[in-house]
């Protein structure tokens, strides 16, 4: 829907993919823990933190809770490049862990008031169930399909009492149980 509506002015999306490792160990805990993530200028600078440890522990402060916090100036440099002003990330996470990522973009700096980022949450967690459950059925799908190309390899090889003609040159073959192009039996 995005890249039909897609502004002249901004890069598709569509059909990009990017690696897991592409997300820092760091940024990936904190999209698991925080399930939107907001930078509503790519040309901001950022504001000290004052005071810059915290004052009972000594430790630095605790923003992963923050609705509006520094972004790597990498990301920044990335986001302007692209031709984005704007961003809301809505974490798609499964069993703990970040599955995927919904990127709204926009070409100018844009807040997204708190109601609207809480309902793009649970959006995601509604796409994240749907996801897994998908891959759920397909991988039982997948494992069906294994167990019955065995039972015909097996039928065969009773019914033809070849235990290598059953295995390589029936209507089923072994290649329907591996995924090659050629099998020595």
């Amino acid at each position: 829907v995005a890249e039909r509506l897609l502004d002249e002015s901004l890069e598709p999306y569509l059909g990009l993919h990017y690696p897991a490792s592409d997300v820092p160990a760091q940024a990936r805990a904190l999209y698991v823990q925080r399930r939107s993530r907001m930078i509503v200028s790519s040309t901001y600078d950022p504001a000290l933190l004052v005071p810059p440890l915290n004052p009972l522990t000594s430790e630095p402060n605790d923003l992963s809770q923050s609705e509006l916090r520094s972004v790597s100036p990498h990301h920044l440099t990335y986001m302007r490049n692209m031709g984005v002003g704007g961003s809301l990330s809505v974490s798609l996470v499964t069993d703990g862990e970040l599955v995927g990522m919904i990127s709204c973009n926009n070409g100018t700096p844009r807040h997204v008031p708190y109601l609207l980022r809480r309902a793009c949450e649970l959006l995601g967690q509604q796409v994240a169930l749907q996801l897994d459950a998908l891959g759920r059925t397909a991988a039982l799908e997948a494992r069906l399909r294994r167990q019955q190309v065995r039972a015909d390899l097996v039928e065969q090889a009773v019914v033809t009492r070849d235990l290598s003609g059953g295995l390589a040159a029936g209507p089923v073959t072994v290649l329907d149980l591996v995924r090659a192009r050629g099998a020595v039996v």
